[in-house]
Parts: C-alpha cells; sequence; structure tokens
C-alpha cells in the first residue's frame, strides 16, 4: 500500500511495485493480471486483517458494553496505525479514497451488521435499551 499512498494509483505503475518488492515485474503477472487487480488484493488484506482483528476482541471481550468498546477501540488503533504506516499527501488520499470505499463497502455491511447483532444481543439480555440497533451500528 505504500506506493499507492506515497504516489496515488495512476501514478504508480507495476515497475514501481515490482522493485519496492525486489521481483521482476513478470512475477507480478502470475497473481495479478493488472495494477487495478494488485490494489483490490492489497485492499481486501488489509480489510480481512482488520475484519479479524476486530472479531478476535470481540470474542474476547465479556458483555455487550466491552463489545462494543471492543469494536470501536479496535477500529481506532486500525486506522491511527494505517495513518501512521501511510502518512497519505491529501492529493493522494483524493484520489485512493473513493477505490478504498468503492473495494470496502462489503466489508463495512458486515462490520455494521455484526455490530448491530451484538446490540441486539446486549437489548435482548437487557443490557442495552436502544430503538433502533442498526442506525447505532452505523453511527460506530
Amino acid at each position: 500500500m505504500g506506493l499507492f499512498a506515497r504516489l496515488g494509483f495512476k501514478k504508480t505503475t507495476l515497475d514501481d511495485v515490482a522493485g519496492e518488492v525486489g521481483i521482476v515485474k513478470s512475477a507480478l503477472y502470475r497473481y495479478f493480471s493488472n495494477k487495478e487487480e494488485l490494489f483490490n488484493a492489497v485492499i481486501d488484506f488489509l480489510a480481512k486483517e482488520h475484519m479479524e482483528n476486530v472479531e478476535r476482541a470481540v470474542m474476547e471481550a465479556r458483555g455487550t458494553e466491552n463489545k462494543l468498546r471492543a469494536v470501536l477501540l479496535s477500529g481506532h488503533q486500525a486506522a491511527v496505525i494505517r495513518a501512521r504506516e501511510a502518512a497519505v499527501p491529501l492529493e493522494v488520499w483524493r484520489e485512493i479514497k473513493p477505490l478504498i470505499d468503492e473495494r470496502t463497502e462489503g466489508y463495512k455491511r458486515s462490520a455494521i451488521d455484526g455490530t448491530r447483532r451484538i446490540i441486539e444481543e446486549g437489548i435482548a439480555r437487557g443490557e442495552l435499551v436502544c430503538e433502533d440497533p442498526k442506525m447505532v451500528a452505523v453511527f460506530m
């Protein structure tokens, strides 16, 4: 993600990527047919890693309040780590953010559904009072 974060999607080439990881460009073509496929694979990897970290934190937490805290803290920690790693220039962020948003839409829906289930379970156990669990999950 580093090159895409520094140069942007349009300016990053497969030659750049191959040089960064120390392989020849033809080796990239064994796994990715183009730059978009490579970018999507990176985004998928990062999104899945994040979802696994959140799921692990939620599974380790006891009680609704702690599960919701785990969701929030995991998201915050991931954002801080990614911001430090990337330090993305604003003009690059404007270019890649829509690509990231499009690619991660399914992950976002899954995260909202998982958070909604935690809230609904908390309501069922009498630990929470909430009129619209989905709205709260979207907000979180």
